[in-house]
């Protein structure tokens, strides 16, 4: 629950999303904010309908709304493990070549299977980058926000 001023309130109707966290949205206007405590009352009948399912909804909208935390870590991941498909596939290969594996087929396997996992992670990562500024800009949340403007003559 909170309450807010006019101004808040219709900077707040300007930004036109859809599935997204209103606290959030109110916190990155930027108005100042003040706690007022108050004494919750107990429900008097029936049950609440928010349920586990949708604060789970709520709680992923206002994480994939406000960052793009989750991308940039498949796309470290992503380099992670093409950068580990690189040392192992060496590392196997050097193996090979020593002897060390036997069992034939397997090298070629685990190149085949080290290396396009780090790189399917690796290119969605970049595709999901792409994909966050995309959303970023579609959003069209303005870019500052004008608290007060003021006018003053040009004349003495």
């Amino acid at each position: 629950m909170f309450g807010c001023t006019r101004v808040v309130r219709d900077r707040l109707l300007e930004l036109k999303e859809i599935n997204t966290n209103l606290i959030a949205l109110l916190l990155w206007l930027g108005f100042r904010r003040v706690f007022v405590p108050y004494e919750r009352r107990a429900r008097q009948e029936g049950r609440s309908g928010w349920t586990l399912g949708k604060k789970w909804r709520y709680a992923l909208d206002s994480i994939f709304s406000f960052t793009d935390l989750p991308v940039r870590i498949l796309l470290a991941l992503g380099t992670l493990a093409t950068v580990g498909a690189v040392i192992a596939g060496l590392t196997v290969l050097v193996f090979w070549q020593t002897g060390h594996i036997t069992v034939l087929g397997y090298t070629p396997l685990m190149l085949a299977i080290v290396s396009f996992g780090g790189l399917t992670a690796l290119g969605l990562g970049i595709v999901g980058q792409y994909l966050w500024l995309s959303l970023q800009n579609t959003r069209n949340r303005p870019s500052f926000i004008v608290r007060s403007t003021s006018d003053f003559d040009s004349k003495p």
